[in-house]
């Protein structure tokens, strides 16, 4: 696993047309190195340095307080798009399961995130989002659809940036903890996938 202090360690991935997609998956697993929730902590992200809501901006996250209806230590995922600032905002309802700090636990939690392009409305995308809370247990889910995509990279402009796992660039926030077994796939994995993802690799993290 990537151990990181929280401090200034992180992981970038330059910015390269492999990763420039409308349809993706990420997913990982995370565990945090104490309970303590101070700040958001980046599990992974994409954002510019100067402007957090630019197109195009993402991050898997643990969120530091009980606002925005998401709860201190939940995982969430938030996405700007061309048009809305704040047009992805997803969770798993693991308020209504956990008491604070949720999924900042010091223990290991699996993550999965996809966006798929809806087949009957093109142009409008639907991200899934996959959390672990107890490894016995199965995966939670929220999703939202939005009429716009994200990209997970651009493919013009001035929007050609690096993501980071462990950081985010505009308010230099960093995972305090260990991440692990990070993968991208360029098309959204259905559910049966991510599940198969989930329940082949969990022992490791017991």
């Amino acid at each position: 696993a990537l151990e990181l202090d929280g401090v200034n360690d992180y992981w970038e991935v330059p910015d390269s047309e492999d990763y420039r997609l409308l349809e993706f998956t990420l997913l990982g697993w995370f565990r945090t190195r104490d309970t303590n929730v101070s700040v958001r902590e980046i599990i992974i992200s994409r954002q510019h340095d100067t402007n957090r809501y630019r197109d195009r901006n993402f991050w898997v996250a643990l969120w530091h307080n009980n606002s925005n209806s998401h709860g201190r230590g939940e995982t969430l995922f938030r996405a700007s798009t061309a048009s809305t600032s704040v047009a992805y905002d997803i969770d798993t309802d693991a308020t209504t399961r956990l008491s604070s700090p949720h999924h900042h636990d010091a223990q290991w939690h699996f993550f999965a995130m996809t966006m798929e392009e809806e087949s009957a409305s093109p142009g409008s995308y639907t991200g899934t989002l996959y959390v672990s809370e107890n490894l016995s247990q199965d995966l939670h889910t929220g999703t939202q659809t939005v009429n716009e995509p994200v990209e997970l990279g651009a493919t013009s402009g001035p929007n050609l940036y690096s993501f980071y796992i462990g950081r985010d660039t505009y308010n230099n926030r960093y995972f305090d903890g260990y991440i692990d077994d990070i993968v991208v796939y360029d098309y959204a994995l259905d559910s049966a996938a991510i599940n198969s993802w989930y329940t082949s690799s969990r022992d490791g993290y017991q």
